[in-house]
């Protein structure tokens, strides 16, 4: 049944960005080896928790001041060639982490860059997405992507880890840098018809206002997720190798979670959905401080990967629609502009605390 689902992705206008697909495989490949190690790194080799929460505060800044040039360039120069641009800024923001060991590359620098690969590859992502997903059938194509996004998530983090218990993480990184650049490539597979346009936010904000509170919700647990949530675990197991374990355990148990909540999302009321799966990232957050070994770690985040979904599959699923409605490239902007403030905010009461 999962692989008869994996293959409706083909029913997605793959004429105009399958290579949007395929190439951002490979890029969440490449950050699933070393994502999660990311602020452990940092942080063992003598950047303090203060100067963490700095970056990601700058980082999220950066990309607040960047996103509406980024919408500029899409309507300029269509979503795959923003794209593109966004890898090679991607691969460079990798070089200077697997550097700052030696050369300790200041702050300020390493937010900037990191910055400019994110605001690139999410805007144009998103705006790309968006336009090419059916309306009655999203919630499966957004979760086709999703499990997509879970095995090769399943697999790097284990890889990952492996590979930095074995020849130290800067090997991690120069792996994951060498496929963001593997990633550009399908991109180039066709060409991309571009209907330049002027953007206009004005109105705009009043009328998806209830949108961008929801974004910077998700904003909020994802960036506990992916970032806290690791660090926690880290210090819980305190290995490398274990904690890609538990992260790739996690996700391959909950591909079936995505095939379910898929086809939830296009049968019934999504916002019913939507208030369950508030219901339990709560609860998961609440439990997560109970976590004390490894099988309690592995636990809890695996109940979080499989009510994840709940939330945010119908969540995106209505987003797009809302998407379809508006100005589309506008839309998606001020969204990622809301995520940009929430992170930010986080950071910096977790600096002040």
């Amino acid at each position: 049944m999962i692989g008869h689902h994996l293959l409706h992705l083909h029913r997605i206008r793959f004429t105009e960005i399958s290579e949007i697909f395929a190439s951002e495989t490979i890029k969440n490949f490449a950050f699933s080896l070393v994502g999660i190690f990311i602020p452990i790194f940092l942080l063992s080799n003598g950047m303090s928790l203060s100067s963490l929460c700095v970056l990601l505060i700058l980082q999220n800044f950066f990309r607040f001041v960047l996103e509406p040039f980024v919408g500029r360039l899409i309507a300029r120069f269509g979503a795959k060639h923003v794209l593109a641009i966004s890898y090679p800024f991607s691969f460079i923001y990798i070089l200077l982490l697997s550097l700052y060991v030696d050369f300790k590359t200041p702050i300020a620098v390493i937010a900037l860059i990191w910055a400019i690969a994110d605001s690139l590859h999410w805007v144009s992502y998103q705006s790309a997405f968006s336009r090419a997903k059916h309306a009655k059938q999203a919630g499966k194509e957004i979760s086709a992507i999703g499990i997509l996004g879970v095995i090769v998530g399943a697999v790097g983090p284990f890889i990952g880890g492996l590979i930095a218990v074995t020849y130290g993480l800067n090997a991690a990184f120069i792996v994951a840098s060498m496929l963001l650049l593997m990633a550009m490539v399908p991109l180039f597979q066709t060409s991309e018809t571009v209907k330049s346009e002027r953007l206009s936010y004005k109105g705009l904000f009043k009328k998806v206002k209830r949108d961008l509170v929801a974004h910077a919700a998700i904003s909020f647990d994802i960036v506990v997720s992916t970032t806290v949530w690791p660090l926690f675990m880290f210090f819980i197991v305190k290995d490398y190798l274990q904690l890609g374990a538990i992260v790739s355990l996690s996700f391959l148990l909950s591909i079936a979670a995505l095939f379910f909540i898929g086809r939830l999302t296009d049968t019934k009321n999504k916002k019913k959905l939507i208030a369950v799966g508030s219901v339990g990232i709560g609860a998961i957050h609440a439990i997560r401080l109970l976590a004390v070994n490894f099988w309690l770690a592995l636990s809890v985040n695996l109940a979080a990967l499989i009510v994840s979904p709940l939330l945010f599959t119908p969540l995106v699923s209505l987003f797009y629609e809302h998407a379809d409605e508006t100005r589309r490239i506008e839309y998606v902007v001020l969204l990622e502009m809301a995520g940009d403030i929430t992170r930010a905010l986080f950071w910096v009461v977790l600096f002040i605390l």
